[in-house]
């Protein structure tokens, strides 16, 4: 599976050149102004959909539902900037070990503006809790980094809506987030300094297939053989509030161009192995759209949104 080109095809037309012209603004103006992008993180609104993403969405919302996982769905297109959701994708959903992200993204953020004291060993906690998900890690970092805390910081400085604190201070997988809210925090992650982006950002690239509880994360964005380039945080749980959850998020591609969130919901009575399988369809109907056809199906149709008023339809 191949990753989309970078070059659009020209032609010799001057409405051709135009839409050409236009394409180069959007693909150079949009990333720039996408969420996170200021010096104080304040979330600005992301763009619309593009074709691309919405039909990736629209691909996974039609797979059958065979493990019975209600899915909430956002996928981040960072070249221009535009966010494509399903109907669920702000439905605040139990992390389970997607907060391990939001922790490490407090206390690296803290240590380079506030001087907060971060030794190697908790950098190797950092590590170990993104890369095999160990929750001991987690435990420590929790208690000493101010975890229950950490979430509002993350939460204000990334212009997040969903992401809350669990009720027990105890129970760190018991906070709340979205799918919307995980795909601007990897966004945020993406824009963090070189030095701070690959704390974060390595450990969740090509991580073992074994987690630190012998959970197997290979399913979701981690699908044997789904993309070669994958960067991505796993989280499961079962069986609070009467139900399990199995969560896929991270990014795609080489460039980052993508970020997916896929948050999984289990029933009371719901089994491993078929919602594995059901994730597996959805990461695969996502990423079979996402690399596939031409990048000008990406912008033409809003070049020719932009072209309306003044009489040109871009073809």
């Amino acid at each position: 599976m191949t990753e989309p080109r970078n070059e659009l095809t020209p032609t010799a037309s001057p409405r051709a050149a135009l839409v050409l012209t236009l394409v180069a603004v959007v693909v150079v103006v949009l990333p720039f102004i996408s969420p996170g992008s200021g010096a104080t993180g304040s979330a600005l609104p992301f763009a619309p959909p593009t074709p691309r993403a919405q039909s990736a969405v629209a691909a996974a919302e039609d797979v059958p539902r065979s493990g019975r996982v209600a899915t909430r769905i956002a996928i981040l297109d960072r070249r221009f900037g535009s966010l494509a959701t399903n109907a669920a994708a702000r439905t605040p959903t139990l992390t389970a070990s997607l907060v391990k992200v939001v922790v490490a993204v407090d206390i690296i953020t803290r240590r380079r503006e506030n001087g907060l004291a971060v030794g190697q060993r908790d950098l190797q906690l950092i590590q170990r809790s993104l890369a095999v998900s160990d929750d001991q890690a987690m435990n420590e970092l929790w208690t000493r980094f101010d975890g229950m805390g950490g979430i509002g910081r993350v939460s204000r400085r990334v212009g997040l809506t969903g992401t809350a604190p669990p009720g027990n201070p105890a129970l760190w997988a018991e906070a709340t987030t979205t799918a919307a809210d995980m795909v601007k925090i990897f966004d945020f992650i993406l824009k963090m300094p070189p030095a701070d982006r690959v704390s974060i950002m390595r450990p969740m690239t090509d991580p073992p297939a074994v987690a630190a509880d012998g959970f197997a994360k290979n399913y979701g964005l981690l699908a044997p053989g789904l993309t070669e380039s994958v960067a991505a945080k796993q989280g499961w749980m079962c069986c609070v509030g009467g139900g399990g959850q199995l969560h896929s998020t991270g990014v795609l591609g080489r460039d980052g161009r993508f970020v997916v969130a896929l948050l999984g919901q289990l029933p009371p009575t719901g089994n491993w192995g078929p919602a594995r399988g059901q994730m597996n369809a959805v990461a695969r109907a996502i990423v079979r759209v996402l690399y596939d056809d031409d990048p000008a199906v990406d912008v033409l149709p809003m070049v020719e949104e932009f072209l309306k008023p003044f009489g040109l339809n871009g073809r």
